[in-house]
């Protein structure tokens, strides 16, 4: 009975199939309503249970699919030995079920349909009350350890809509979404972000909070590939930095901002807003040298070298003088990319590996995935194999969780001539073309560079037409601002 009529009702209400006859792939379950039919059937039984526990089953609705019993107990207004006896009740009557999780007693609702129907009698402004309600006790429960269950509380309060003051909604939306970054859920990071976002249209402000969500927005939409989104929030982010003079903030986007450029070959762009943050931000600052930093290594696959040298070297300095190990760790990633362009192994794994162990040393993943993915260039380079070897199961599985393309595009670049010294053609043959598909997926101008290295391979085993081939193909593709050393290594 319950199959049949909820099928009909939703085939009625047009949300399970499209105009060409095809199953939806969007439904929500959250978000449906339940068929007339079936919310008779389930008020009839709750009808036969006690006068509370309807109430307290209505409530616990409101948490979700599952709920915790102490945070239940904890909302205003709820006695403890009631919780547990309509609990009980909700048990016998197979409307509830209880699970154990560590220590913890938590309990679910049997079917979401039971949920959907209790909630249906709930007005929208009471259904909001008991939402702040909810939010107000998981804080409660959890006082100095709320931002763990940050997720929870701004779930809650976002639902709360304006019962709930909205700089707390934004506080604990924020906080949620920088757990889930900090979890690679860029996903969820999103659409916590997005939350915040709609939320702070309506309120004032310099424009700084502003510029942290759109940052933090950037960063969720780089772990999703999703690479123009990302240069949109981050230029935006960029520019209310800069109005509100906070020039920290503003060097470590600009950062990001330039990884993003620079794989896309629009160094100069990058050095356009890196140069005049430099003549505004001043003195030995940690800023200064996130921006030196980021300038040597657009300077770098701009092609000047000289330069490039002397950047890094004034930026490395600043950041050992300044002991600051998070900033000397990516100062030194930043480098990795000037040392492999002028062919300097063991400068790349000097450097690439004292970076490695700052950023696992602070647990910064995404650095982290960067910097093992150059400094097996390095090994390649100075024939150090058992690196390689040792290091591939954990960049593969460290730039897959955080969505780092480059990571994986360099990845593949190296264990393709890994490959090809072990003698297996067609692994290194398949690890040419992921590299040339992730290029391609992200729309970045490195076919040169894939088509040179596949073509150095060729001469190394003795193909020497097929090597002429692919450098012949590479060639026409040359331009300004590859990034690099293609140019280079395509002549």
């Amino acid at each position: 009975f319950f199959v049949t009529e909820v099928f009909q009702h939703l085939s009625e209400e047009g949300v399970l199939f499209d105009d060409d006859g095809e199953w939806k792939s969007e439904l929500d379950v959250e978000a449906l309503d339940v068929p007339e039919g079936v919310r008779l059937v389930i008020g009839r039984r709750l009808e036969r249970l006690g006068e509370e526990t309807p109430k307290v089953l209505t409530l616990a609705a409101v948490f979700g699919r599952r709920f915790e019993v102490r945070v239940l107990e904890a909302v205003e207004g709820q006695d403890s030995d009631v919780v547990l006896d309509t609990l009980d009740e909700a048990i016998a009557a197979g409307l509830v079920t209880s699970i154990t999780v560590g220590r913890e007693a938590r309990y679910e609702f049997a079917h979401e349909l039971i949920r959907q129907t209790l909630l249906a009698t709930l007005s929208l402004p009471r259904r909001q009350r008991l939402h702040l309600r909810v939010a107000n006790a998981f804080e409660k429960v959890y006082a100095a350890r709320a931002d763990e269950r940050a997720a929870d509380v701004a779930r809650h309060l976002y639902q709360a809509g304006t019962a709930a003051e909205p700089t707390k909604t934004i506080h604990y939306l924020r906080k949620a979404a920088e757990r889930a970054l900090a979890a690679a859920g860029s996903d969820e990071a999103l659409r916590f972000l997005n939350m915040s976002l709609s939320l702070l249209e309506d309120e004032p402000g310099d424009g700084s909070e502003k510029a942290d969500l759109l940052s933090l927005r950037g960063l969720a939409h780089r772990g999703l590939g999703r690479l123009q989104d990302t240069e949109v929030d981050l230029r935006g982010a960029l520019v209310l930095y800069e109005e509100a003079q906070r020039w920290d903030e503003l060097a470590r986007i600009a950062s990001d901002l330039t990884y993003l450029l620079i794989y896309e070959g629009r160094s100069t762009d990058a050095m356009q807003f890196l140069e005049r943050g430099l003549e505004r931000a001043g003195g030995d600052s940690s800023a200064r040298c996130r921006l030196l930093s980021s300038l040597g290594l657009a300077v770098t696959t701009a092609g000047d070298m000289r330069r490039a040298r002397e950047t890094f070297e004034e930026a490395v300095a600043l950041a050992r003088r300044l002991e600051d190990r998070r900033l000397l760790g990516d100062t030194l990633r930043d480098a990795l990319y000037y040392h492999f362009d002028v062919f300097r192994s063991d400068d790349l794994v000097r450097a690439g590996e004292e970076a490695i162990a700052l950023h696992r040393e602070l647990g910064a993943s995404w650095e982290l995935s960067n910097c093992m993915a150059m400094t097996r260039i390095g090994w390649l380079g100075s024939g150090q194999f058992d690196k390689i070897d040792g290091s591939a199961e954990k960049l593969m599985t460290l730039s897959t969780r955080q969505g780092d393309l480059g990571a994986q595009m360099i990845f593949a670049m190296v264990q393709a001539p890994r490959e090809a010294a072990r003698g297996d053609l067609d692994a290194y043959e398949a690890f040419i073309q992921r590299s040339v598909d992730l290029a391609l997926a992200a729309d970045w101008p490195w076919s040169p560079w894939n088509l040179g290295s596949n073509a150095f391979a060729h001469v190394f085993l003795g193909r020497a037409e097929d090597a002429k081939q692919l450098f012949d193909r590479a060639e026409p593709e040359r331009g300004s601002g590859e990034p690099f050393g293609t140019e280079r290594m395509t002549a």
